[in-house]
């Protein structure tokens, strides 16, 4: 865990025009365990290709 770092993924959520449903934010010591629930535009589901991309912006934007 660091500071920012669930703003990143905020932002990472908006730039993709994801909606986020729910999250468990837990912090364990210095590790972040973080889980969201997302959908779509509209609340659809995710394609394949979105979740992979999603993944890479994610990971890009704590890097």
């Amino acid at each position: 865990d660091r500071p920012g770092l669930l703003s990143k993924i905020a932002q990472t959520f908006l730039q993709h025009n994801i909606h986020l449903q729910t999250a468990k934010i837990n912090t364990l010591g210095n590790r972040a365990e973080d889980t969201f629930l997302i959908s779509g535009k509209n609340g659809k589901k995710l394609s394949h290709t979105a979740i992979h991309a999603l993944g890479n912006a994610i990971k890009q934007s704590i890097d």
